[in-house]
């Protein structure tokens, strides 16, 4: 049975909390989930920031020894959507082929996915119809209108962005069931964060509190906490 354990990352600035991200820590990969940001940073990149620090945590899992990890899997990626266009900013990267089942580098497969609403990568030939860019260039027409690449567009897969807004705490009874956890020479070690060691620091507690308040009740007592 594999182990998926979800995790909520919190961003501050100067104790504000500006953005959170949940991620799912998988057996051969860190998987980007979500992220959640006040629109007040929206310049700021907190998505291009998020995913630097989800690739970060892949590298570290695997410097524990952790066998395969090393990845961020950021979701799927629609060549004609450009939301996700930011997905094949980072190098190197790689999309999956459609029928082998087996990863393209970024670099070959963007090409193809220019000219093609389908090809599998491994089969160019099997490709589908021209984008209608290149369909009207063929037929002498006027080349389709593109839309412009928002640069600073983050979300992260299915990102939504969300106020930052304070909510009420979860009482005591709710705060009983939310685990805490941390890696030890490669094992994520879990602990009820009541009687946890950041329990006890009012600054960790409160970090605690806010995210599990934030998740909800039932969200909160099925993923791990990572407290710094």
């Amino acid at each position: 049975m594999s182990l998926i354990i979800m995790l909520a990352k919190m961003y501050r600035v100067d104790g504000e909390l500006v953005a959170m991200g949940v991620i799912d820590v998988l057996p051969h990969c860190v998987s980007s989930v979500y992220l959640m940001y006040d629109p007040k940073w929206e310049a700021h990149s907190l998505g291009k920031l998020s995913a630097l620090k989800e690739i970060a945590l892949a590298q570290e899992i695997s410097s524990y020894g952790a066998p395969g990890m090393g990845y961020l899997y950021m979701g799927f990626y629609i060549h004609t959507c450009q939301k996700m266009r930011y997905k094949a900013q980072y190098a190197p990267s790689f999309l999956l082929d459609p029928e082998a089942y087996n990863w393209c580098p970024t670099e070959k497969a963007l090409p193809l996915l220019d000219k093609h609403l389908y090809v599998p990568f491994s089969k160019p030939t099997r490709a589908s119809r021209p984008t209608s860019r290149d369909q009207a260039a063929q037929d002498g027409g006027s080349d389709a209108t593109a839309e412009p690449i928002d640069e600073d567009d983050d979300d992260m897969s299915d990102n939504e962005e969300a106020n930052a807004s304070p909510e009420p705490q979860l009482n005591d009874e709710a705060l009983a069931g939310v685990q805490v956890g941390q890696i030890r020479g490669g094992t994520i070690y879990t602990v009820p964060a009541q009687i946890s060691r950041h329990w006890t620091n009012s600054y960790t507690r409160g970090l605690i509190t806010r995210a599990a308040t934030l998740l909800g009740e039932e969200a909160a007592q099925k993923v791990i906490l990572l407290p710094p």
